[in-house]
């Protein structure tokens, strides 16, 4: 019974019977994107004696709920007092940055920065100008 079974398999493998598995599509990481700000990128920022609420919303087709945020001003570091806003659409997030006067900002760069779990990441800056003007 041995020998008609190796047989077989012999006879199978010279006969130029392959076995393949079948092919998986891995699926390819879409990185998020900037659908709309509150400011322009790259425009200043004018901070004045009251406080200005800066926000972006973000897209990204592969998984919205995992994406996580920074921002950041120059020389001052992580900013903490950053929320999220809901209800920005299905494949959407926003997220909002109340910046408070101060007259060290002036000169200095606001940066935002959102990243996937997949290492895709987006950022926008703008610049900080501090006017002593009060509205």
């Amino acid at each position: 019974m041995l020998r008609v079974s190796t047989a077989v398999t012999l006879s199978m493998l010279t006969s130029g019977c392959f076995f393949f598995l079948p092919i998986e599509e891995i699926p390819v990481n879409e990185p998020p994107t900037i659908d709309a700000v509150s400011n322009t990128i790259g425009e200043p920022i004018v901070l004045d004696q009251a406080s200005v609420k800066v926000f972006v919303i973000i897209e990204d087709l592969d998984d919205v709920e995992a994406l996580s945020f920074r921002w950041s001003i120059t020389a001052f570091g992580l900013q903490e007092n950053w929320s999220l806003i809901p209800d920005a659409g299905a494949s959407a997030v926003a997220s909002q940055l109340e910046l408070l006067y101060n007259d060290a900002y002036d000169g200095k760069v606001l940066t935002f920065y959102a990243e996937d779990t997949a290492g895709a990441s987006v950022r926008a800056e703008w610049p900080l100008q501090v006017s002593g003007e009060s509205l």
